[in-house]
């Protein structure tokens, strides 16, 4: 028999959920402050550091350093820059900010007060890109926990329990990147505007303050105050983003587990705003579920929930959520079952294929809808070999959205997506990955030696190549009935000094497009590889 639970029963179990979840929320906002602290502490100490370094260097008194830091340029920033590009490369950084670095590097003479600003900066980005991994991690974490702790309360509520589906990843990634506020914008696009935005301000400050030849005291004074203020607005963000995710898992998991009324529970004290006050004890059809505006958040650091509302009869409504459950089975659940107990049995144990871990996939820029070109990513990696997911799994970053042509980074293991990629150009640039990874070098190159041989100068044609950025490059292209296509006879130099070894042969290094041909014709024509060039259809099929 299912036992009796009343309204109080389902606002007591929901706002304890509801104060759990705020509570991670504080706990990210704390991480937050430490790493705010953290950058701080670094630009007061670089711009310290960077006035004294001076006026020693120089042998003058920290006052005619200020005056001489606004003039004149500087030949000894190199090795910081590449410092700063390798810790970026490490870290996977935004590619705006390393493109600034590189170019950054490529100067000869650049001003002081660009030095001083590539320092803070640096400082910056670092702090936003943890930021954001944080908020990504939190609002994962509410998302995935909230949906099953609440399925939990709901099935211990009815007495009955059945097993649940484990979140659909693809699903969670889309709650996470769509917009639900006025504005328009995701949390990620939110960080990525406030990190602009002091960017820009703490430049400012540097140059008025350089310009000025004013004490750096006064900088670093001004540059607290505009931290703090950034501070304050990244615990608004996680606050209220944390809100909104803890009410979309409560749609998600209502709507799975059949609930067809919901009502809006404020927490009523002297804090408590207008609004929730008006819709305390409202119930709305599940239908008409939006969270800000018939659903918690209503406001910045809104602590209203939502709670299951049931006639005399909701017994009955879990019993025919269980029978519609997939495996048709439903089971009592005693009412001193833990949590952990509960996911063990109905979510851990028929789910365990479903929480395996994910590819890395991360947008070029953040912000852009990468929609299109990541369903096509999906599609592709559905259909390769398992080894071929394994290695994918195992560190490769999929960047996706880049202008130009996709391309794969052999030293960092990173695929680049371009806009508007096609399948083909997809397979093709994971064929780079397992040639880095899976084939084995001696036999490619071995391969490649044994085809270059009879390969003659009159082989050899320029055409014009289209590199990354989409500029134009005169390459060679090299014919050979070997090939599995034209593509694969790609060698990206111009010089023909550069194109040939001591023996007059071409250097087998530079074929760069050698084995990712052949992998794709192997994805999409493998008869047809096996048949014309079973050499190459050999040495892939070997590994897979």
């Amino acid at each position: 028999m299912v036992p009796s639970k009343n309204s109080d029963y389902w606002k007591i179990r929901f706002g304890q959920l509801e104060a759990a979840q705020n509570q991670k929320g504080a706990e990210a906002y704390l991480e937050i402050e430490k790493i705010y602290k953290q950058a701080q502490k670094e630009i007061e100490g670089k711009i310290n550091t960077w006035y004294q370094r001076f006026a020693t260097n120089n042998g003058v008194s920290m006052a005619e350093a200020r005056k001489m830091l606004s003039g004149a340029d500087l030949k000894e920033f190199k090795w910081d820059v590449k410092d700063y590009i390798k810790h970026g490369q490490d870290n996977a950084m935004t590619g705006t900010w390393m493109k600034q670095l590189e170019n950054a590097s490529a100067k000869f003479h650049i001003s002081r007060l660009e030095v001083l600003k590539i320092h803070t900066q640096h400082s910056l980005e670092m702090m936003f890109e943890k930021q954001l991994g944080i908020t990504n991690g939190t609002m994962t974490d509410i998302l995935e926990s909230g949906y099953y702790h609440i399925a939990y309360e709901l099935q211990k509520g009815f007495g009955i329990g059945w097993d649940i589906a484990g979140l659909d990843q693809g699903h969670i990634k889309k709650l996470l990147s769509k917009p639900w506020a006025v504005d328009g914008k995701n949390f990620s696009e939110r960080i990525w505007d406030n990190k602009q935005k002091l960017i820009s301000e703490i430049h400012n400050e540097l140059t008025r303050n350089v310009m000025l030849g004013q004490d750096p005291q006064k900088a670093i004074d001004a540059i607290a105050k505009k931290m703090n203020a950034s501070k304050y607005n990244a615990g608004r963000l996680v606050m209220t983003e944390e809100a909104y995710f803890s009410s979309a898992a409560q749609k998600d998991c209502f709507n799975d587990l059949d609930v067809e009324e919901y009502e809006i529970v404020a927490t009523l004290d002297s804090h408590t705003s207008d609004i929730c006050q008006s819709l305390d004890g409202q119930v709305f059809p599940m239908k008409d579920f939006e969270p800000g505006i018939t659903a918690p958040p209503f406001h910045v650091y809104c602590r209203s929930t939502t709670v299951p509302h049931f006639d005399e009869n909701f017994g009955q409504i879990g019993q025919r959520a269980a029978r519609d459950a997939e495996t048709g089975k439903a089971y009592y659940i005693p009412d001193n079952m833990t949590y952990k107990e509960w996911k063990e049995k109905y979510v851990d144990n028929e789910n365990k294929e479903s929480q395996k871990t994910d590819y890395l996939v991360r947008s070029h820029t953040p912000g852009q809808d990468i929609t299109k070109e990541q369903t096509v990513v999906n599609e592709v990696i559905s259909s390769m070999p398992e080894k071929i997911k394994q290695s994918l799994e195992s560190g490769t970053i999929i960047d996706i959205g880049k202008d130009g042509a996709s391309q794969y980074d052999y030293i960092h293991d990173i695929l680049y997506v371009a806009k508007g990629a096609d399948k083909t150009e997809v397979i093709h640039e994971i064929g780079h990955m397992v040639e880095n990874k899976l084939l084995d070098a001696q036999r490619v190159l071995e391969l490649k030696q044994q085809i270059l041989k009879d390969v003659i100068p009159g082989n050899f044609v320029k055409e014009i190549y289209y590199d990354a950025s989409n500029n134009p490059v005169e390459i060679f292209l090299i014919k050979s009935d070997k090939f599995v296509s034209e593509y694969q006879g790609r060698v990206y130099i111009s010089d023909w000094s550069e194109l040939l070894d001591d023996n007059m042969l071409v250097r087998p290094e530079l074929l760069a497009e050698f084995m990712s041909e052949p992998f794709r014709e192997y994805i999409e024509c493998p008869d047809r590889l096996k048949q014309m060039f079973p050499q190459f259809y050999q040495i892939i099929s070997e590994v897979l």
